[in-house]
């Protein structure tokens, strides 16, 4: 039961953690854009 317990929560960890990354590296690629776009209009 115990490490069952253990096995599910490292599973979130690893969801939550590739869910950040995720988040981040859009949050980047955005920035990136509008950045260049703004560079583009001005």
């Amino acid at each position: 039961m115990l490490s069952y317990t253990l096995f599910v929560f490292t599973n979130k960890g690893q969801t939550m953690k590739i869910l950040l990354w995720a988040i981040l590296i859009i949050f980047l690629i955005g920035l990136l854009v509008v950045t260049g776009v703004f560079k583009m209009i001005f």
